[in-house]
């Protein structure tokens, strides 16, 4: 950015016209200066102290803080000292709320709530391997390289993925193994077809050590996505629940946690055919087949046009809360961050909008929610305690 885009600039700030991208953009500008000389409008400069104040109570009012009295000498042709500059904003909209995130927020929130879960991480890659006679191995600490041998198949693990070669030909019985992700682990399986899979937190696939026969078929719970590789001489099937999904080769996502409400398969491309008890549907890509408990029982049901960014959101390390109620953003954060999260009093959920990282700390998300109106207290066990 020149010096006429940072003068532009400061002027649309003091008219109150700036956008958010501006106002980022020339923060970070400013920053990026450090004590070099800065052309700005004369104005500008004069009511540095003013604009200094006025920002720290936008703060105040987005996020619910008691944001601290700050005097800010006056320098000219300068703004405001980096201390109360936004060196980084991320804006995330929820029922119409902005979160502004600055450097004093970590301090200021640890005074005022000293149980702030700023140490409690995201979720990582990592899983545990069960094999067939019942020996697990934890996928976190173990190196790149040879597992174990199961039935023919060496198991391999190279770059934080498991591997599974079948080359060498067996005949001995078939074996089993299962991958099991516990809350805040995600990991990635090649099975011995070639079929990529990768595991969200809290899920599970069990699945032979080589596939023999008419079929290839695995068990999952939780969310998995797959993209299977193609063998028209045996379909590829994965049973979850009471549901079972038959394909010959594409890529879907299913998504079965025992606490959500449904059982939701997605078509990304290629075709499937999703069946249960009391009918089989098949689907095309954008298409999500919903499994759903009702007064009546279990039934299938087919949704066009489902959101294939927020399906995969997971699996592209991101939040996607469009459109999601409260409770289905705790449960989220639940299993991602290895947190329990309880209830007191009467809980509105509301609906919430907006896009984040999971590679951020839980505070940074408790923040968001905050400024949403949602209040809460953390108590220790990582226990998170949302309250009217």
């Amino acid at each position: 950015m020149d010096q006429q885009r940072a003068y532009e600039l400061a002027n649309k700030w003091l008219k109150g016209t700036i956008t958010d991208a501006e106002m980022a953009a020339f923060s970070e500008y400013y920053n990026s200066k450090g004590d070099d000389e800065i052309m700005l409008p004369e104005d500008f400069a004069m009511h540095e102290t003013a604009l200094g104040k006025r920002i720290l109570a936008n703060v105040k009012e987005a996020t619910g803080m008691a944001a601290p009295v700050v005097d800010m000498p006056v320098h000219r042709h300068r703004m405001l000292p980096k201390i109360a500059v936004a060196a980084a904003i991320m804006v995330l909209v929820s029922l119409g709320a902005y979160l502004w995130l600055h450097q004093d927020r970590d301090r200021q929130l640890a005074i005022e709530n000293k149980m702030l879960p700023a140490q409690v991480l995201p979720g990582k890659e990592g899983a545990v391997l069960t094999l067939s006679d019942g020996r697990q191995i934890a996928l976190d600490s173990a190196g790149n390289g040879h597992v174990a041998d199961q039935n023919g198949a060496k198991v391999m693990l190279q770059n934080k993925q498991l591997i599974y070669d079948a080359s060498e030909s067996s005949t001995a019985e078939m074996a089993f193994n299962t991958m099991s992700t516990p809350a805040g682990r995600q990991f990635r399986l090649t099975l011995p077809d070639g079929t990529k899979v990768w595991l969200n937190a809290a899920s599970s696939i069990r699945y032979p050590t080589r596939f023999s026969g008419n079929e290839r078929k695995v068990i999952i719970t939780g969310e998995a996505y797959f993209e299977v590789k193609r063998d028209q001489s045996k379909p590829f099937r994965v049973s979850v629940s009471d549901m079972e999904v038959e394909v010959l080769g594409t890529s879907f996502n299913i998504n079965s946690y025992a606490n959500e409400k449904m059982l939701r398969t997605t078509l990304i491309e290629g075709a499937v055919r999703v069946k249960n008890n009391a009918a089989a549907i098949l689907l095309k890509p954008s298409q999500q087949a919903v499994l759903l408990q009702n007064h009546i029982g279990r039934s299938l049901e087919v949704k066009d046009g489902a959101d294939i960014q927020q399906v995969m959101a997971w699996k592209n390390g991101i939040f996607n809360f469009n459109g999601a109620d409260l409770f289905m953003v705790l449960r989220e954060l639940e299993r991602w961050y290895d947190i329990e999260v309880r209830y007191e009093g009467r809980i509105v959920p509301g609906l919430f909008f907006g896009k984040m990282s999971r590679n951020v700390n839980l505070n940074v998300v408790l923040e968001w929610l905050k400024g949403s109106g949602v209040n809460y207290r953390f108590e220790k066990g990582n226990k998170l305690i949302i309250i009217p």
